[in-house]
């Protein structure tokens, strides 16, 4: 005789002590997997999402820990530097106003027993420098005087245009 689904049910439910262990063990590991997908799992994706957040931004932290220390050394370096960086525009004219060096060479060739004739001065224009800050220039001296001194009128003018490397 065929029975229903129904009575079958019955039968587990009401049957044997030992087919309602197995009944319930079988649902308990069903809720325990589904907790497990469904509860756990997100969880731990959750953690592991934080603890890479967390390296990520240490990271970034100790990278900006070091520019401000970089900015902190450049810093002093300027302040140390401050007079000599005041002083690079007169010794390197980026505007072509050369009137400290036409000062000085006037006054070295004076010293030296030189008689200063001419100076010009006149962009390279023949020239591929890749220089963005200093722009090159020719300046040209005209010059009369006993020949003998004219190593120590050269070492005289390269001294006048130098900074004080002393810091």
């Amino acid at each position: 005789m065929a029975e229903s689904k129904g009575v079958g049910y019955l039968k587990i439910i009401n049957g044997s002590v030992q087919n309602k262990t197995y009944s319930f063990a079988v649902f308990t590991v069903i809720v325990v997997i589904v907790l497990l997908v469904g509860a756990i799992r997100p969880t731990l994706l959750t953690i592991t999402k934080i603890n890479k957040d967390i390296e990520e931004k240490t990271l970034i932290n100790e990278q900006l820990d070091s520019k401000l220390d970089n900015l902190a050394r450049l810093n002093s370096q300027y302040s140390e530097r401050n007079e000599d960086i005041e002083v690079l525009p007169l010794m390197f004219p980026t505007q072509g106003n050369f009137s400290l060096f036409m000062s000085n060479i006037e006054t070295i060739a004076k010293s030296n027993g030189y008689t200063l004739n001419s100076i010009t001065f006149g962009s390279p224009n023949d020239l591929d420098y890749k220089y963005t800050v200093l722009k090159p220039w020719i300046a040209r001296i005209t010059v009369t005087g006993n020949r003998s001194n004219i190593v120590k009128l050269l070492s005289a003018d390269r001294k006048s245009t130098r900074l004080n490397s002393s810091h």
